[in-house]
């Protein structure tokens, strides 16, 4: 399974893909979008089979359009649960 690791570094935020193994992917492969249940958006390259629980949401794409995808719709980054979550 791949992780999205996000890394800031001064005004550029460089994005990786990495596998379990902490190996970095693929960079000019085509990739897709998924979202899961809890409104949580994340990329994944559009050979892998989409994982249970995720759904994709995008047609196939670069890495950067995807990315693009997922900046412009993902505005909140609480997951659903916690958004309708009651406070005390």
């Amino acid at each position: 399974m791949f992780i999205y690791d996000i890394s800031f570094g001064g005004d550029i935020m460089a994005q990786t893909l990495k596998d379990s193994d902490g190996n970095a992917s693929i960079d000019g492969e085509n990739f897709i979008v998924l979202i899961n249940f809890e409104l949580q958006y994340s990329i994944w390259p559009a050979a892998k089979a989409i994982p249970e629980g995720w759904s994709r949401v995008c047609p196939m794409a670069s890495k950067a359009e995807c990315l693009a995808y997922i900046e412009a719709h993902w505005t909140d980054l609480r997951p659903l649960s916690a958004r309708y979550t009651k406070t005390r």
